[in-house]
Formats: C-alpha cells, sequence, structure tokens
C-alpha cells in the first residue's frame, strides 16, 4: 500500500531537485518527437515491451536471449498468439483471474494457464495468492512501479 499524502516529512524542491526533473522533462520530450520519425510506433513499442520482459526475465535467472523470444513468436510456436492476448488483457486489468480471462477472451482454461505460465516463466506475471485453486494474476511491471519507494 502506498504510502498516504502529503508526505512526511514534506518533499524538499531545490534548485537540485529541479534540476532533475527538468531533464527528465526534456528527455522525455526527445522520446515523443522521436516518435513522430518511426515509420510504425507499434512495432517500436511492441520490441521494447518485449526487450523490456526478457531483462526482467534475466535477472531473475531466466536463460534466454531477445533473439530467441522473437524467434519463438515468429514461429508461431502453438500458444504464441493465446500468450499475447492474455498479456494484452493484463495491460488493460492488472489484476485477475483465469475465470475473468477466459469470459474476456473465450479461451479455454488450460489455454489461459499455458499462456500465463509463458507469461510468469518471463517475469511478466506473478501469481499472488500462492494457492492452487482461485488464483489470482497480476501485471509484474505495475506492481513493481507502485512498489518503489516503500
Amino acid at each position: 500500500m502506498p504510502r498516504p499524502l502529503p508526505p512526511v516529512p514534506p518533499l524538499q524542491l531545490d534548485g537540485e531537485l529541479y534540476d532533475l526533473i527538468e531533464r527528465a522533462n526534456r528527455a522525455l520530450g526527445r522520446l515523443d518527437g522521436l516518435t513522430t520519425l518511426l515509420p510504425e510506433p507499434s512495432l517500436f513499442l511492441y520490441l521494447y515491451v518485449r526487450k523490456e520482459a526478457l531483462l526482467s526475465s534475466q535477472i531473475e535467472g531466466t536463460q534466454s536471449s531477445f533473439s530467441d523470444l522473437l524467434l519463438y513468436e515468429i514461429e508461431e510456436v502453438p500458444g504464441a498468439n493465446s500468450t499475447l492476448r492474455v498479456h494484452n488483457l493484463m495491460r488493460k486489468k492488472p489484476l485477475f483471474s483465469i475465470t475473468y480471462a477466459k469470459t474476456e477472451l473465450r479461451l479455454t482454461v488450460p489455454t489461459i494457464t499455458s499462456a500465463l505460465k509463458n507469461l510468469e516463466s518471463l517475469g511478466i506475471v506473478k501469481e499472488v495468492t500462492g494457492r492452487s485453486r482461485d488464483r489470482l494474476f497480476v501485471y509484474a511491471e505495475y506492481i513493481n512501479i507502485l512498489n518503489e519507494g516503500i
């Protein structure tokens, strides 16, 4: 649970912090400007999300390369499309059950379970109940962001 606002002690915005905020804003502006030069921004985002997921999984000890991940998806291994559909649902609703995913995506429980195992192995999804039934899955990156500063 995040700390209550306003922060205690109050946030001190001095010149050094303002400089850091300004540098961050300029960097975001440059990044936003670069997107106008991309012929297909969605492809850039697709690759960026895959790279971030791969780096997260490597931190947790999964031995895989970026090219392995792309080859896996390019070769249309059974389940790749389902995994992508479950991932997209997770980005819209970062906490859900298999039953919810079944209803939303109209996939079978075994298909969703397999997709979640794929996403879990990449460090994208975490199961948060520890149970074998009625499990809940959460989009790991959102939890990491919410846990920053705790």
